[in-house]
């Protein structure tokens, strides 16, 4: 089916509604790499600062869940 623009305007929205998706970022990313878009680099730099702070939140969590006492 291959229908590119509607994947990268659908991607493109979710992203506005939340600029941090981790998923949303990273499909945006593997859409771009398909196709040869000139906006992989760019997208690629944005990834990582998702992936950063989405790694950065699961370790909080972590943390939180090992610092509660068990009953």
């Amino acid at each position: 089916m291959k229908e590119y623009e509607l994947a990268e305007k659908a991607l493109l929205r979710a992203l506005e509604l939340d600029p941090d998706n981790y998923s949303g970022n990273f499909n945006l990313l593997m859409l771009y790499r398909r196709i040869g878009d000139r906006r992989a680099e760019a997208q690629a730099r944005r990834f990582d600062e998702v992936k950063d702070k989405h790694m950065q939140k699961t370790q909080d969590f972590l943390r939180q869940i090992e610092i509660r006492p068990y009953e």
